[in-house]
């Protein structure tokens, strides 16, 4: 990527690429892309732009945080259940986007609180303690 002109991909004053548009996955421990709670890929602030992440086989690789943060529009949606998770990832989502106890190092996602819109379907909505417009409520019926 960082061969890439700066005319293709932008930098900012600090040097990080960016991008239009990153459309980011979230999982239920609260890993963003392959950023995984409590490992040192999380903490990576000012080095590469792209870092390996061996929790799976085979590995991965991520865009470190301070990329993810800087988009022009970050998105993350959670969407859909199942008959073992009937709420879907209410719970996480609620930890991502409400809980000021959870940390960027034990839940990323968190750190991408301020940065992000987030997309959430009735169930994955369910534990936050928000109220609804007419338009929103409309949509999660859908």
């Amino acid at each position: 990527m960082k061969s890439v002109s700066e005319e293709t991909l932008p930098r900012d004053s600090d040097g990080f690429p960016v991008f239009d548009l990153a459309l980011v996955g979230v999982g239920d421990d609260g890993h963003i892309g392959s950023l995984y709670p409590n490992r040192g890929e999380i903490d990576v602030i000012d080095g590469p732009w792209i870092v390996p992440a061996f929790m799976k086989d085979p590995p991965s690789i991520s865009l470190t945080l301070p990329v993810m943060q800087r988009a022009k529009c970050t998105v993350i949606s959670a969407a859909g259940q199942s008959v073992k998770y009937p709420n879907g990832k209410a719970s996480a989502m609620r930890l991502a986007i409400a809980d000021d106890e959870v940390t960027p190092q034990t839940f990323p996602a968190s750190s991408l609180r301020d940065h992000a819109v987030w997309i959430l379907d009735a169930p994955n909505g369910s534990e936050m303690d928000i109220e609804l417009s007419t338009v929103e409520k409309a949509v999660a019926d859908a």
